[in-house]
């Protein structure tokens, strides 16, 4: 009998990894920066997640979950009123997680 094992953190690390060696140039609105914290970066310590600025006043931050076998996703936004910070957010979100769907989709048909 033989028996294939894989573990979901190994899938979440390769989504992680396929994010970093094809960074995306949008999540719905054109990406102006990432940092990458793998290494360490801005005083903080080595951690697996990706912080991505754009140019709609948002930042979306990319992270496998340290509990659960889940990639979380945070959105944070900068509008002139709360409703349009939420909908910027909820936007950005959205495409954000039709990425990560796509990455998803691409790690597994390679496995």
């Amino acid at each position: 009998m033989a028996v294939a094992e894989l573990r979901v953190s190994e899938i979440m690390a390769a989504i992680m990894n396929d994010l970093r060696k094809d960074l995306p140039g949008e999540l719905g609105y054109k990406v102006l920066g990432v940092k990458d914290y793998l290494g360490g970066l801005d005083g903080f310590d080595s951690s697996d997640m990706l912080n991505f600025s754009l140019d709609n006043n948002c930042t979306m931050i990319i992270r496998p979950s340290g509990t659960e076998p889940i990639i979380k996703v945070y959105a944070k936004a900068i509008g002139s009123t709360a409703k349009e910070a939420e909908d910027k957010a909820a936007f950005t979100l959205a495409e954000t997680m039709e990425l990560l769907e796509a990455r998803a989709d691409k790690v597994r048909q390679s496995i």
